[in-house]
């Protein structure tokens, strides 16, 4: 990786490791429920924390998930599954050693394809992919540190990606951007920057260009935000770049990234394997997974992103609603159940159009909304429902896409189309009734607009001219009052379409 805004001397190696919250009922080894803003320390049993005599129930729904991300990411999938512990001594690790998979892990050797800005396609190299177990979530007030064992336990992949493979600090925002859409729409992991459930560490080393080998990487742990990814990597590219400009050894530690100063801390030396004295976790016996179960694995439909992506491409669809649909699951699939449907671009166009801007504004009226984590790069319905148990099933489908058609044909208007969209999301009873109202309403035509704006300039040209050296003023002045004087009927979108084209004329 070169970047000449950084140095034209040295270049830089970039790791991921990534951990990813799996979207399962309970937690890895034990019944206790996967759930989260639970009261803190109340979702908990003996299992998960490590006292004597229990012994770990593996979760089948996790194993499932794992595998269906390893599939995802071209990977070389292990048909024995082995555990392992890693035992270390930490406050937020109640039994001293976490289950892992270290020696045999599920997925190796495998591959993501990122789509770059020049809309070519690039893969990136994954190292491996193994199971574990998360710890107790660690919260700093003032001088205390507190320890929340609700997250204990919560089943987890971390995916470890090459040393080699970034070419680009951009590669390395769409591979982290375009991984968590992946893991999103296929529901393997909720995504969630803000809650932790999307957790990224960074190794970061940097060499002379003319050198071969590279220095001693440094460790950066814990960043849940893509914004914070990259300036921590920079920042650490350039002091890394300062030492050994001052003939200084970079040393192997790990770091955390310190969101008010925007600096990265040394936290301690960076602990080696051995540190860990991993063993095989003996109160699992190794797990040989039956051939009916990797068929299923195996035939389970799976959406790849860089298809998806594809056709995105292909139907000249703007990226900005792209994003927007790739960042819910309840967008993501209905967009698939009207691709699977409609085959013009015009009107598949058109429907994610309206997905992407009036839906994804009904579901955020309608929905628990959180932002993840002040990133700007990436912002997502998180869908926590209010009173309402909002889900792709329970919307109904084909009513939403007859209240699309109505909406382009004008009969719908941009200010009925909210309380139609709350009142289909609310399951209200009387819907069809409403919607049958619509069909009957007789659409006023741009003709008809252009007659009511000119009677309404000759009836206050004084109010006219106040604006009319403004033409922006002057056009939202004439919307407002056009929209007002024909009561709402007709469609705003339409009336704007008009006084741009009246204003235009002017010149």
């Amino acid at each position: 990786m070169r970047d000449k805004n950084i140095s034209e001397k040295y270049e830089f190696f970039v790791g991921l490791e990534i951990h990813m919250a799996l979207k399962t009922k309970t937690k890895a080894f034990s019944p206790t429920a996967n759930t989260f803003n639970e009261k803190a320390n109340t979702i908990i049993n003996e299992i998960d924390l490590g006292y004597p005599g229990t012994k770990p129930l593996v979760n089948k729904e996790m194993v499932r998930l794992a595998y269906y991300a390893c599939k995802l990411l071209n990977m070389k999938i292990a048909k024995t599954i082995i555990f392992d512990r890693k035992n270390y001594f930490y406050p937020d690790l109640s039994k001293g050693y976490q289950i892992t998979q270290f020696y045999y892990p599920l997925g190796e050797n495998g591959y993501f394809e990122i789509l770059k800005k020049d809309n070519d396609f690039k893969k990136i190299k994954i190292n491996r992919i193994h199971m574990e177990e998360d710890t107790a979530k660690q919260i700093i007030k003032d001088n205390l540190i507190e320890f929340d064992f609700n997250r204990s336990g919560i089943p987890l992949i971390e995916l470890v990606t090459d040393f080699t493979s970034f070419s680009s600090l951009d590669e390395v925002i769409l591979f982290l951007e375009q991984l968590r859409e992946e893991m999103l729409i296929n529901e393997i992991c909720s995504g969630d920057l803000y809650k932790g459930d999307f957790r990224i560490d960074l190794n970061v080393s940097i060499k002379k260009i003319e050198e071969k080998k590279y220095n001693n990487k440094v460790e950066i742990k814990n960043l849940n935000s893509f914004k914070n990814v990259k300036i921590a990597i920079v920042k650490e590219i350039k002091e890394q770049i300062m030492a050994l400009e001052k003939n200084q050894l970079i040393e192997e530690v790990t770091k955390n990234f310190d969101e008010k100063t925007q600096n990265n801390l040394i936290m301690r030396e960076k602990d080696q394997e051995y540190h860990y004295n991993f063993i095989t976790e003996t109160n699992i016996l190794p797990i040989t997974i039956g051939s009916d179960f990797l068929k299923e694995i195996e035939s389970h439909k799976l959406f790849v992103l860089k298809e998806i992506k594809k056709n995105f491409i292909k139907n000249e669809i703007p990226k900005t609603q792209s994003k927007v649909i790739l960042s819910s699951t309840i967008l993501f699939q209905l967009y698939s159940y009207y691709v699977d449907k409609y085959t013009k671009k015009e009107d598949l166009k058109k429907i994610i159009s309206f997905l992407a801007t009036r839906f994804q504004e009904a579901l955020k009226s309608n929905l628990s909304l959180k932002n993840l984590a002040s990133d700007s790069i990436t912002i997502r319905i998180q869908e926590t429902l209010k009173s309402n148990d909002i889900t792709y099933k329970n919307i109904n489908k084909e009513l939403l896409l007859y209240i699309i058609k109505l909406f382009y044909s004008g009969k719908i208007n941009g200010i009925e189309i909210k309380d139609v969209l709350n009142k289909l999301l609310s399951n209200d009873k009387n819907i069809k009734k409403i919607i049958s109202n619509f069909e009957k309403k007789e659409v006023i035509s741009k003709e008809e607009i252009k007659s009511a704006l000119i009677q309404f300039i000759n009836e206050n040209l004084n109010e006219y001219n106040k604006y009319a050296t403004n033409k922006t003023k002057l056009e939202g002045f004439l919307i407002g009052r056009i929209i007002n004087m024909l009561k709402n009927q007709a469609d705003p979108r339409t009336i704007k379409e008009v006084v741009e084209k009246y204003i235009k004329n002017l010149d």
